[in-house]
């Protein structure tokens, strides 16, 4: 079975306050810039902001897919978004995004950005990762480890373990998607696990019971959360029949102490 390893990041803050970037879709006409770049803006303002990255940040819908519709492109259409798109949506992204640069601790790739690196050998989500000077953790999954290590000075204080998936399957109702994630949580040994690809917005918390080295029994509350996209307008979500999801993002609230919860909650919160 082969071995994967996290990514590493050492946190010398007493505080972190994690947010998922995922479900952006730059280059789609649904996408809410506008929300994207005060969601950019928010990140930017906190010091102690940390970005992870859960895919689906590009549309990635060439004119020779079969799903292509030229009245799903950003308005307006250009040569560029006919001839290369790609590199149209990547630009578009990062220009959006640029203010937080500095902040991303690690990106995955979502079902978009898939479908193109197996019909066009385009990683765009490694690109993305080069431009935005982090780790790309790849893998045909669309998962990911990141080890939070909350130090004091040059003590280890508390680790902080977060599983994140861009998401799986289907469902027009709440359910399957709060199914999955439930799944995750249950079959993860992580404190907080992220998920996308659903243009919901849930969250749950589980307490977990457990022995610590000295045969103490001790309790620990698992996260868990279904992240809201950044694309907002009907046409996109209605051609499965849907309306148009809430936008917002979610933010894992960290705090390194010496005894309770390290996570100190998760929000959702409305643009």
């Amino acid at each position: 079975m082969g071995m994967r390893r996290a990514v590493i990041i050492d946190w010398p803050h007493e505080t972190c306050n994690i947010y998922p970037v995922l479900d952006v879709h730059a280059g789609s006409r649904a996408m809410d810039e506008k929300k994207a770049r005060k969601y950019a803006g928010i990140i930017a303002d906190d010091p102690f902001g940390l970005v992870l990255g859960g895919g689906d940040y590009f549309e990635a819908i060439a004119s020779s897919d079969p799903r292509f519709d030229p009245y799903e492109l950003t308005d307006p259409i250009t040569s560029d978004g006919l001839a290369s798109p790609f590199t149209g949506q990547i630009n578009q992204f990062s220009d959006i995004f640029a203010p937080t640069i500095g902040k991303w601790g690690a990106l995955i790739r979502g079902n978009h950005e898939t479908t193109v690196l197996r019909h066009y050998h385009t990683d765009m989500a490694a690109i993305l990762a080069h431009r935005l000077a982090c780790p790309y953790v790849g893998g045909s999954d669309e998962s990911g480890w990141i080890l939070i290590r909350m130090f004091q000075g040059d003590k280890l204080r508390q680790r902080v373990k977060v599983y994140i998936q861009h998401g799986w399957g289907g469902g027009s109702t709440a359910g399957a998607p709060a199914n999955h994630l439930q799944k995750l949580m249950m079959a993860k040994d992580a404190d907080l696990v992220l998920m996308g690809h659903h243009h919901k917005t849930i969250t749950l918390s589980a307490t977990v019971e457990g022995i610590n080295n000295r045969g103490v029994e001790e309790s620990r509350v698992v996260w868990g959360s279904v992240c809201p996209p950044l694309v907002g307008k009907h046409g996109y979500i209605a051609k499965k029949g849907g309306n148009s999801p809430a936008l917002g993002y979610t933010v894992a609230h960290v705090h390194r102490q010496h005894d309770g919860p390290t996570i100190m909650g998760v929000e959702q919160m409305g643009l």
